[in-house]
């Protein structure tokens, strides 16, 4: 309708001018939507003054008597590039869909929306029916068992799928892999271990913070890192990592203040616990009463990333034994001016890797005492700074990797009366960045896309060379002029307003589907042209 469109022409031209040029300046300050000195708002203005150009030269000629049968690439002729053109045309996402259901409601037909489906449906078949068929005709050497199928074709066509496929597999190992050179770097930021003691005297718990601190940052060499992966790991790290030691003072970044009246209930607790351990041990049957300490070690490990997993804590309780219960309440009770000390038996890690999800994993491997890889024996002291202040203190037996790598991570000075505390060394895996971090991928996600692979990408591609019965039926009609003349006909009616035109549509759309039901009819008028 010409009318129609005329009117459209120029709402829309009205509408375009009075946004861009009134509108836009009025209500927003920004300079980007001034015309002035603005490349993006000039390239738009002349993208929609060629369009209402192309546009008004089809009102000024109207359309081509004859050619409303036709769409866009349908009017390319049947060669490789008018196929070609139709497939990529067909293969993208909702344009036919669109296409159709704008045609339908500005049609003036009486099919309904199933019907006007399934004929254009219909008709696009049969036109690409045509284009094959047509494709076959050029190359009847080939076809009719003459030559044989050019190596070159198989290799654009099998090969290609072929490795496309192979690819698709294989993307999700490169991606997570360490030749990514998607992954950023992730190391630790910051670090900070709080020890806590806490003692549960029957329903009664006390907790007390003894010991807080941040760790300094130690950069591995490459002799350290390949010391901690030869003794401290079954197998190497699948990822690109950043290995780093985190050395924590020996002493606490604050003091201990606890009145000596508590500081005696706390000693108090402690003997008793100890003392009920040993009777607790020595009786057969299980004690009413209920005792118990424990030491808690909370590190909190700051990364780069993922955004996820940014912090990440590694927690470790550590039940106090009778000796060692015994020890340390001793040590709080007669507290005086020289150094007490308490050792907890494999109380911490040595290795740890932290991967790009809320956890640390503990790295270890089997080995002859002595194990180099074991938890660390950790050695708190308490030590007075006056009448009312006194400090902990947290050291390890030994540096990490002792006996295996002399001066790991620098520390060839560490003693017992050294600054050096607890030793971490950890290696932080890689993550994945930018675009695939902001799809919300991470290195555990691996999963997730082969799960998507198999049955969403997959599913498409075994529909696509599964066999269907109308590949038979339709694709593989020798000659589908007389059909596409009938559908042509169907579309042309549409132009046309005439008394009995709906009626006519409707008759032939019937004959159409009669056709293509009764396979006698379909044979006889679709044979060869040879025939």
């Amino acid at each position: 309708n010409m009318l129609m469109k005329y009117v459209m022409q120029v709402a829309y031209t009205l509408t375009l001018l009075l946004h861009i040029f009134i509108i836009l300046p009025l209500v927003d300050g920004r300079a980007f939507v001034k015309a002035h000195g603005n490349v993006h708002l000039k390239a738009f203005v002349a993208c929609q003054l060629l369009y209402l150009l192309v546009s008004a030269l089809q009102i000024r000629t109207g359309y081509r008597e004859g050619s409303q049968y036709q769409t866009l690439f349908m009017k390319l002729g049947t060669g490789p590039v008018a196929y070609y053109a139709f497939m990529i045309y067909q293969s993208v996402p909702f344009l036919f869909e669109l296409r159709t259901l704008l045609d339908w409601v500005m049609s003036e037909s009486s099919l309904d929306l199933l019907m006007w489906f399934r004929f254009e449906n219909l008709y696009h078949m049969l036109w690409k029916d045509l284009l094959y068929q047509e494709a076959r005709r050029q190359n009847k050497e080939i076809y009719s068992g003459r030559d044989k199928f050019p190596l070159v074709f198989k290799m654009l066509q099998g090969f290609t799928i072929f490795s496309g496929i192979i690819l698709l597999l294989l993307a999700p190992i490169f991606l997570f892999s360490s030749i990514n050179p998607v992954l950023s770097p992730n190391r630790v930021t910051s670090a900070n271990l709080n020890v806590e003691l806490r003692v549960r005297v029957n329903s009664s718990l006390a907790v007390y913070n003894i010991y807080q601190a941040q760790a300094q940052s130690v950069e591995m060499s490459g002799e350290d890192i390949d010391a901690s992966e030869r003794y401290l790991m079954t197998s190497p790290l699948t990822q690109k990592f950043d290995a780093e030691c985190l050395l924590f003072p020996r002493h606490s970044s604050v003091s201990w203040v606890l009145p000596a009246g508590p500081r005696g209930a706390l000693a108090t607790n402690l003997v008793t616990h100890a003392k009920w351990l040993n009777t607790t041990r020595q009786l057969t049957s299980t004690s009413t009463s209920e005792s118990q300490a424990e030491l808690v070690f909370t590190t909190a490990f700051t990364r780069s990333g993922p955004p996820t997993a940014k912090t990440v804590t590694m927690e470790v309780n550590s039940p106090l034994t009778s000796s060692q219960a015994l020890e340390m309440g001793t040590m709080i009770a007669d507290i005086s001016d020289q150094k007490a000390e308490v050792a907890v038996e494999r109380a911490l890690p040595r290795l740890l890797n932290l991967p790009p999800r809320d956890q640390v994993i503990k790295l270890s491997k089997t080995a002859p005492d002595p194990n180099p890889s074991d938890d660390a024996t950790t050695i708190l002291s308490l030590e007075r700074l006056d009448d009312s202040l006194m400090i902990w203190g947290l050291r390890t037996k030994q540096i990490t990797l002792a006996g295996v790598k002399k001066g790991f991570c620098g520390m060839v000075d560490y003693t017992e009366e050294g600054s050096q505390g607890v030793l971490y060394a950890t290696m932080s895996d890689r993550f994945l960045s930018g675009v695939v971090e902001q799809l919300g991928l991470d290195s555990y996600s691996m999963l997730a896309l082969y799960a998507f692979i198999f049955v969403a990408i997959g599913g498409v591609v075994r529909r696509f060379f599964q066999f269907k019965i109308e590949d038979v039926m339709i694709y593989e009609i020798p000659n589908p002029d007389y059909l596409l003349r009938l559908c042509r006909g169907l579309r042309m009616l549409r132009a046309h307003r005439y008394p009995g035109c709906r009626r006519d549509e409707i008759k032939l759309f019937h004959t159409l589907i009669q056709m293509l039901r009764s396979p006698d009819i379909l044979i006889k008028v679709t044979r060869n042209k040879d025939v």
